[in-house]
Parts: C-alpha cells; structure tokens; sequence
C-alpha cells in the first residue's frame, strides 16, 4: 500500500515543471521516497508503541530502563541500516561515491528532520504536556 502511494505521487510529481539544475527529477524521486517510506514507518512505530505503551520506559531484570527518548533511535536505525548499509556491504556505492554521498547525505537529514517532532514531544517534561 505504501509503495503503491510511493509511486501514484512520484508519478505525478514527475510530470511537474519545477526541475532545475539543482532540483533534479531523482533528487524528487529520493526526497518522495525518504519522506513517504520512512514517514510511513514512523507512523507504524508510533502506532505500535501506543498500543504496547512502549513510550514508557520498561525496566529490565537488572532494574535498568532505557529512557523514553530512547526509543526514537530505533526507527532511523533501522531505516538507515537498510537503507545505507545494503549499498555499503554490497559495495554497490564503490560504482560512484560521489552519487552515494549525496543520497546518503539526503537520506540522514531528511530522517533525521521527520524523527524529530516526536523526539521532542518525548523530551517535553510531562508537567508540561499536563500529564
């Protein structure tokens, strides 16, 4: 469903006239993919972490729990293993390390940028939040 969307929106975004030099057709085609794929996954992980009530920090044997926040490295770390890290074990990015450099340079702020918001509303202490 997701890649069906993926496509639908790139498909018509294609067919815009706002290209340029800087702001090529696979630049759009990279930033649609990043922003719907790993928006998409966000979504996934918030939704099951509501459910689970993963959002409070669950202790383990040892008494220790990870902090809240901390559960927000898990989707761009995953995101970004698959993502970056295929190319890298493969060496498919040895063909053009230029090219993978700046796909990977897009990638890490672009899921950077949309892991941020919920980062944040993790860290606002709950007083604020009115909890």
């Amino acid at each position: 469903m997701v890649n069906t969307l993926r496509i639908r929106l790139l498909i018509e975004l294609h067919h815009l006239d706002i290209y340029g030099t800087r702001f090529t057709a696979e630049l759009a085609h990279l930033i649609g993919g990043v922003v719907i794929y790993y928006g998409s996954l966000l979504c996934l992980f918030w939704w099951v972490s509501v459910i689970l009530k993963r959002r409070a920090p669950v202790a383990n044997a040892t008494g220790w729990a990870p902090p809240p926040w901390a559960w927000w490295l898990v989707p761009p770390a995953g995101y970004l293993l698959i993502t970056l890290g295929a190319p890298l074990v493969t060496g498919n990015f040895l063909s053009d390390v230029a090219a993978f450099t700046r796909h990977a340079t897009t990638v890490v702020l672009l899921s950077g940028a949309l892991s941020l918001p919920g980062l944040v509303v993790t860290l606002i202490p709950r007083s604020i939040k009115g909890s």
